[in-house]
């Protein structure tokens, strides 16, 4: 250490033992009757005591030396009169940011004090030499019960952060713990708000934005939005209420102490004036306290808000001079602020076409070219129409009406030519919605479609702009009136059906429901294939059509001579208060169904309506009805089995329970591989009959036919099969059951099963798997 670093530390604890002996050691030497008791190193109090409550404050004045003074006044805020906001009165008028001046008043209220004394005893400097004659500065605080409070603060305590302060006409000097003086030499600037525009959007009733020239104006009526330039449109209001929002969230960059007339006002970037409209409580005169307190009155309040833009305030024109009419302080905005609220035409622009929503239409009057128009109305939430839409198919207008809400349009035409160019002097289709809430209707006329054919022009009455819409969506609004018939076919319970006949090309079915049980009439006994049944009837009780789509044009679908036809007959229970013994009403229904290539179309009774159904019904209306099961024996029931046909014969022949091949008996076969075919023989079933009963084998060219399978029972009941080809080159399938007289087709696979070689049962070199048993407990 060098003798000058030595000197320095000396004469740093002497200044400090000056100042322990002025303000603590000298206070235990000070008179109780001038100073009362002495305040202990170590004890910490508030300046103000008792101390002062900041929410009290109204007003704050602070007086610099060096600084122009600053006023301060707690005013109830515009957007929210229960709460407060404070303004700088001086040297400038403007809002401030609360939290800024809140933690003035609160550095100020709760300053605290280390020690304190009077001036000049004990050693103590005297008022001038901590400041404080004159005060370096000197902050007054209003409250609201009237009375005032002022903190003088003087300097800094040498080598702390420490404040010699006093209270206004006090003698005593405190060592206040903080460098109050460094909170009070702020610039106005950093106390004013830097929020632009103070605005509510949902007040705002009219904007008007100019860029570069080019004017937007936009206009509220109610909850709507209207574009009023550069085009008549209407305006998306949500969207209107995003952009409008943007300026409430609007900052400045910084506060310029920049002439204005430096600032490109003249020939602003960008100019924004925002109209706002609110009611406010008119202040009733003073009455007589006996008088009766009259009803609040309001009134109408219309600002303009007015933003202006100017020129850049730098040479890389990130940032741009901008002020308000309200109070002219000229601030910096970043040059990104020109882009945000350049309006976005294409976004800010409605683009619904009815602008009506599904649930409030109430009537809707549909004209497709060619056609009569057709009106529907709701009523309690159901549609009903008249004519051929007496009945409507609910589910299908309320597509149409979801259809409505969603038309929106991709471009528009603003100056558009005449309506023959967009095919709207013969519109396509014409829609009207009547809406709830609304006056007069929204008429929407379908014009032509683009060079494209993707797109289509469409127009709503009173509206000057042509719309193009999507194809698709278009097409929604194109719907034949039939389209919305109802598509219910048939509706009643499965257990009311009583007889059912169907028609096929192949036969006729006719059966009777007796004891829940269905059973056929001809031929009499005939087993009955009950999931086929089941089936058909399941989907008559509740059929429903895929869409209604013709009246009155059977030929065109081939119901002039229908593949099917099904008749059937519902029992409808007699009233309960007729006699027991009178006998149910029958109500009779029949379906005429063609099975075409491009769908299956029907007809109900003699009704003119032409439905289309659901492809999964073909099988239906075409599945076998009696069982397909082929054979009427079992698995146990078989004791020979033969096969004759051009590729070989096969012969199976059980003896004293063990299968053999009469033709060798050297041939070991394996049991269970003869079991297993045994028991897929007995289960075999059929595809589809020809004739089920009575089919003459003559006609149905089988006598002659190449295979012939022949099976005894073990009661010597024979089963002999007759089996062809369907056509040349295909696998035998057609067959006839001579003793049963039943001519059917068979399934392949049970076809090829019966043509197996004996090869396919000859016993394997390795000893068969046999199932392990169990061994048996003790």
């Amino acid at each position: 250490m060098n003798f000058r670093t030595t000197i320095l530390l000396v004469l740093l604890l002497v200044i400090l033992g000056g100042v322990y002996f002025m303000f603590v050691a000298g206070q235990d030497n000070e008179p109780a009757k001038n100073t009362g008791p002495a305040t202990p190193a170590t004890t910490v109090t508030n300046v103000f005591d008792p101390p002062l409550v900041i929410d009290d404050i109204t007003r704050i004045v602070v007086e610099r030396q060096t600084n122009p003074k600053l006023v301060f006044e707690r005013r109830a805020a515009i957007d929210e009169p229960t709460k407060s906001e404070w303004w700088l009165i001086e040297p400038v008028q403007a809002l401030c940011e609360k939290w800024q001046v809140d933690g003035l008043a609160r550095n100020v209220t709760q300053l605290t004090s280390r020690s304190h004394a009077l001036p000049g005893q004990g050693g103590a400097p005297g008022a001038a030499e901590c400041g404080l004659e004159p005060p370096v500065a000197r902050v007054s605080l209003t409250m609201a019960d009237g009375k005032s409070h002022v903190l003088e603060v003087g300097k800094v305590v040498a080598l702390s952060n420490d404040t010699y302060a006093r209270i206004g006409g006090a003698q005593v000097i405190h060592i206040a713990k903080r460098d109050i003086a460094a909170d009070l030499n702020k610039d106005p600037a950093d106390y004013r708000a830097k929020t632009v525009l103070r605005i509510d959007p949902t007040q705002v009733v009219a904007a008007r934005v100019t860029v570069d020239d080019k004017s937007y104006a936009f206009s509220k009526s109610g909850a709507d939005w209207a574009i009023d330039e550069p085009f008549k449109a209407f305006a998306d209001a949500k969207e209107m209420s995003t952009y409008l929002g943007g300026f409430r969230t609007l900052r400045a960059d910084d506060f310029a102490d920049t002439d204005p007339s430096l600032c490109g006002f003249d020939t602003p970037r960008l100019v924004v004036e925002l109209t706002t409209e609110q009611q406010r409580e008119v202040t009733p005169p003073t009455q007589p306290a006996t008088t009766q307190p009259a009803a609040p009155e309001f009134e109408t309040v219309r600002d303009v808000l007015t933003l202006t833009i100017g020129g850049a305030a730098d040479l890389n024109n990130e940032k741009y001079y901008a002020r308000t009419a309200e109070d002219g302080a000229v601030f910096t905005l970043a040059s990104d602020a020109i882009e945000r609220f350049k309006p976005d035409m294409a976004k800010l622009r409605d683009s619904r076409v009815a602008r009506v929503a599904a649930a409030d239409i109430e009537r809707l009057t549909l004209t497709t070219a060619g056609q009569e128009p057709v009106t529907l109305t709701r009523t309690d939430g159901v549609w009903s129409g008249t004519g051929d839409l007496r009945l409507l198919d609910q589910p299908a207008v309320e597509e149409l009406t979801t259809a409505i809400e969603n038309l929106r349009a991709m471009e528009f035409e603003d100056e558009p030519a005449e309506p023959h160019f967009y095919g709207l002097d013969e519109p396509r289709g014409i829609v009207e919605i009547q809406a709830r809430g609304q006056v007069t209707p929204v008429v929407v006329r379908i014009g032509a479609m683009t060079s494209s054919g993707r797109n289509a022009f469409v127009r709503v009455d009173g509206q000057p702009s042509v719309q193009v819409v999507s194809a698709a969506r278009v097409d929604s609004l194109l719907v034949s009136p039939l389209a919305l018939r109802s598509r219910e076919i048939f509706e009643f319970a499965r257990t009311s059906m009583i007889r059912l006949e169907v028609v096929t090309p192949l036969r006729t079915y006719q059966l009777v429901r007796e004891d829940g049980q269905w059973r056929h009439m001809q031929p009499e006994g005939a087993p009955a294939d009950l999931e086929s049944i089941r089936s058909l009837v399941n989907n008559l009780s509740a059929l429903r059509a895929r869409q209604v789509v013709a009246k009155g044009e059977p030929a065109a679908y081939g119901l002039d001579d229908p593949t099917i036809r099904v008749s059937f007959e519902l029992a409808e229970p007699a009233p309960t208060t007729q006699a027991d013994t009178v006998e149910p009403r029958t109500v009779h229904h029949a379906l005429a169904a063609s099975l075409r290539p491009d769908g299956v179309f029907c007809q109900r009774d003699d009704e003119p309506y032409i439905y289309e159904l659901e492809p999964t019904l073909r099988d239906v209306l075409t599945a076998e009805l009696f069982d397909r099961k082929l054979f009427d024996f079992g698995a146990s029931d078989v004791a020979e089995f033969k096969v004759e046909a051009p590729g070989g014969t096969n012969y199976l022949l059980l003896k004293e329970g063990v299968w053999g091949y009469p033709p060798d008996s050297y041939v070991q076969l394996s049991q269970k591989k003869v079991t297993d075919f045994v028991t897929e023989l007995a289960a075999m079933r059929v595809e589809k009959y020809f004739e089920y009963d009575g089919a003459d084998l003559e006609k149905s060219g089988l006598a002659e036919a190449p295979v012939t399978v022949s099976i005894r029972l073990k009661d010597d009941r024979a089963v002999t099969l007759k089996i062809a080809q369907e056509q040349r080159g295909s696998l035998p399938r057609v067959a006839f059951w001579i003793e049963k007289q039943r001519w059917f087709l068979m399934r392949q696979a049970d076809v090829e099963r019966l043509l197996q070689s004996v090869d396919q049962f000859i016993k394997p070199d390795q000893p068969e798997q046999t199932p392990a048993v169990s061994p048996q407990g003790p």
